[in-house]
């Protein structure tokens, strides 16, 4: 997710990881309905047809602070952490509701 920008400073790609978020969502939304479980237990099979609850997460983020220069247990790196959060939270969801 990190990028070089034109002065050759690192920059995060906002796009990138947006592209990933929605791929990834539509991934685990396709684990639900294949999942082995859903014949053998109509109980699980319908609840997780009713929730599709993925779990999607962030791996790297550490790597990614220290790349763009920014102090992981600093404010600015638990602010910067929130909002790529948010930002994944937000358009998973968007993608979820597309599906």
């Amino acid at each position: 997710m990190v990028v070089t920008d034109a002065d050759g400073k690192p920059a995060f790609n906002w796009e990138l990881l947006r592209e990933v978020t929605w791929l990834s969502t539509r991934f685990l939304d396709n684990v639900i309905t294949q999942s082995a479980f859903r014949e053998e237990t109509p109980e699980l099979r319908q609840a997780a047809e009713n929730c599709r609850r993925i779990g999607l997460g962030v791996m790297g983020m550490s790597d990614m602070l220290f790349k763009c220069g920014i102090p992981y247990n600093s404010r600015l790196g638990r602010e910067f952490s929130a909002q790529v959060f948010e930002f994944v939270a937000y358009h998973s969801f968007k993608a979820s509701v597309q599906l």
